[in-house]
């Protein structure tokens, strides 16, 4: 039996597990009601920790769960760079206790992100469960490598997708986090501890298939690659069109239902649109607000792969005036391309109430960026002209005009 041992946070440019404020929620909103405006950066006691070495700590979220096991090797001895590059992630070994006994075991993971250990002695499928992968750590820039473990503790797979459920996993590592109450010891396994953040309620991850996350400053993007997953944080917009919307970005071409097999590979640009558009992406940030709901529609594929504009959303009709549909913005690889001006709602709408009159004092010179984005409703274009996907928030419309107001 191998003893596990706990790993100090000091390790140059390790660890980068950071906090997703989740304020991206889509119609099946996960209850962080809330009618502030989230900061853009954390301004927590645990942005003022001093990281070791060039750790990227928790304090500098961009809301997508950018910690440094985003990517994750499916193979032994093939080095993987986390989201920044700032080190290289090479699994040496996987082990799972069988019977008592610790044996060898490799990875396999369906197009859906279920994940399989298989044993090398005789290549039977087992449960991941308890499975404990070790990774060798090497900064890009030089200086010595580390060791440190994950393990998969659960996995759960909920049962209310129309096409498929994501399965979620609890996945622990044996990095002391900065912020041990967003990233708590494993109460029955002590120095173990969550990768996923808890502060907010229960959070585990999925899997997505043949991609890689990286960043270009603030903008996350996946990009191809066979040779590794993403572990995606499930409350968070990196994984949100897989568990919400129930679009892969490089797999899914043959999902079996019990209706029979659908496609549902959104594709890896069209997911990176999806992404943008979850965290209000556009000059350079994510704008997004925490708890208001955000509707969604593919303009990607025709008949659309989702479309959560759905009238039972909408409050009961006043009296006077009536709630409806109004469109945010069209969302590409680049993030917000358009708004939406109208009689109604001159300035355009948007789910922050920063960048919504009368806030604009509050929002120099983000607004102005805003403010400048190409109309969507020209009649010049084709909304699909502007981008993949179509965000939109509920608002009262007023039939005197004067502009309208937010539900």
């Amino acid at each position: 039996m191998r003893t596990i041992t706990r790993t100090s946070l000091a390790i140059p440019t390790v660890l980068a597990l950071h906090t997703a404020a989740c304020g991206d929620l889509a119609a099946d909103s996960d209850g962080f009601a809330s009618a502030d405006a989230v900061d853009f950066r954390d301004t927590s006691d645990e942005a003022d920790y001093e990281c070791p070495g060039d750790i990227r700590c928790l304090g500098n979220s961009p809301w997508v769960g950018d910690y440094a096991f985003s990517n994750f090797p499916r193979f032994a001895d093939t080095p993987k760079p986390d989201p920044y590059a700032g080190v290289t992630f090479e699994m040496t070994g996987a082990t799972k206790i069988i019977d008592d006994v610790e044996e060898e075991v490799t990875l396999q993971v369906t197009d859906e992100g279920r994940l399989t250990a298989v044993r090398t002695v005789n290549q039977q499928e087992v449960s991941v469960e308890g499975t404990v992968f070790t990774f060798i750590v090497q900064p890009t820039g030089g200086g010595p490598s580390t060791t440190v473990e994950l393990a998969i503790k659960t996995e759960t797979t909920p049962s209310a997708g129309t096409y498929f459920d994501m399965p979620r996993y609890t996945v622990f590592t044996d990095v002391t986090p900065a912020d041990t109450d967003t990233f708590p010891e494993d109460s029955e396994r002590p120095g173990w501890y969550h990768v996923c953040p808890q502060a907010d309620g229960t959070n585990k991850a999925i899997v997505l298939k043949n991609v890689r996350l990286r960043y270009s400053k603030q903008l996350a993007e996946l990009v191809s690659d066979d040779q590794s997953v993403v572990l995606a944080c499930e409350r968070q917009a990196l994984a949100k069109g897989a568990t919400n919307l129930e679009v892969l970005p490089n797999s899914g071409w043959n999902v079996v239902t019990g209706s029979g097999i659908v496609n549902r590979h959104y594709g890896r640009d069209n997911y990176n649109a999806l992404i943008n558009a979850y965290r209000a992406y556009y000059s350079g940030d994510a704008r997004t607000v925490q708890g208001t709901q955000v509707f969604f529609r593919d303009l990607a594929h025709n008949p659309p792969m989702f479309d959560q504009l759905d009238p039972s959303y909408l409050p009961p009709a006043p009296i006077v005036g009536s709630y409806n549909f109004v469109l945010e913005s069209v969302y590409s690889t680049s993030g917000a391309s358009c708004k939406s001006y109208t009689s109604a709602f001159p300035e355009g709408v948007h789910r922050n109430p920063t960048y919504s009159p009368p806030g604009l004092v509050f929002a120099e010179p983000t607004y102005e960026a805003w403010d400048d984005l190409n109309n969507c409703d020209d009649n010049t274009y084709d909304l699909d002209d502007h981008g993949e996907v179509a965000s939109y928030v509920i608002e009262f419309v007023n039939p005197f005009g004067g502009g309208g107001s937010s539900s």
